[in-house]
């Protein structure tokens, strides 16, 4: 943990990220794919995989580039061939290599990638220790289609006041919106609120222009800079607020 000492109000609502935050895709598909991509042939690099890692947050969070893509490619195959092919730019590969693999990466993906939904061993535990301290608590996702039935699939509906996605309201994050919505929602102000998540770009930002105080998720250490609360597990939230 870093900067505890940022967190030195009342707190009364701690709203969470869903996907990198409290639940995951095992195995990760970035890795997945690059473990791919360097049996056809590429270099690998751990730095540059934390690269590739950044810029994938970048992306996500409602960038130019997503927007470009999501207009120029209308089916699904065409889209995340697209989105390969960036990823291996960014990892270093020239755009003529990233472009010959993309698509042969693309296939194996369809084919062989299953992930399956799972949480680390801390987050129910977690959550029912801010629950049973007094805690609102909320889950506000960037999807864009409902979560309900993950999150009981999960295990986690009953720890959260209320939760909702981007697509019911039609504002993403980082824009400021959709964090105003979970406000009210919560029934608190934004100096009283943390919120944690995981993409730099779309959550601390997001939840600090909004006027929240974020605290990163950042088990690998992708954003070392960020200048806010950073955490490697979702049970520092106990040390920070409880113990």
């Amino acid at each position: 943990m870093r900067n505890l000492n940022r967190i030195n109000q009342p707190i009364k609502a701690i709203l969470f990220d869903l996907d990198g935050t409290l639940r995951f895709n095992h195995p990760n598909a970035n890795d997945v794919l690059l473990d791919q991509a360097v049996t056809l042939g590429i270099a690998d690099n751990i730095q540059k995989r934390k690269i590739a890692a950044r810029w994938a947050h970048y992306y996500w969070a409602q960038s130019p580039e997503l927007y470009a893509d999501y207009q120029e490619h209308t089916n699904d195959a065409a889209f995340w061939t697209k989105y390969i092919q960036r990823y291996l730019t960014v990892f270093g590969c020239s755009e003529v290599q990233a472009g010959e693999l993309a698509t042969k990466l693309m296939g194996y993906m369809k084919d062989a990638y299953k992930p399956e939904n799972r949480l680390a061993d801390e987050i129910h535990p977690t959550l029912q220790a801010l629950k049973d301290n007094g805690y609102t608590l909320g889950l506000v996702s960037n999807r864009s289609n409902p979560v309900d039935e993950l999150l009981e699939e999960l295990g986690i509906n009953a720890y959260f006041d209320f939760s909702f996605v981007a697509g019911d309201i039609q504002i993403w994050k980082p824009k400021r919106g959709i964090f105003i919505h979970a406000l009210n929602l919560a029934g608190s102000s934004a100096p009283n609120t943390i919120y944690v998540g995981d993409n730099y770009y779309s959550d601390v930002l997001g939840a600090r222009n909004a006027g929240l105080i974020p605290v990163l998720y950042d088990e690998n250490d992708l954003f070392p800079e960020a200048e806010c609360t950073i955490i490697k597990h979702i049970s520092d939230l106990k040390t920070m607020l409880i113990d």
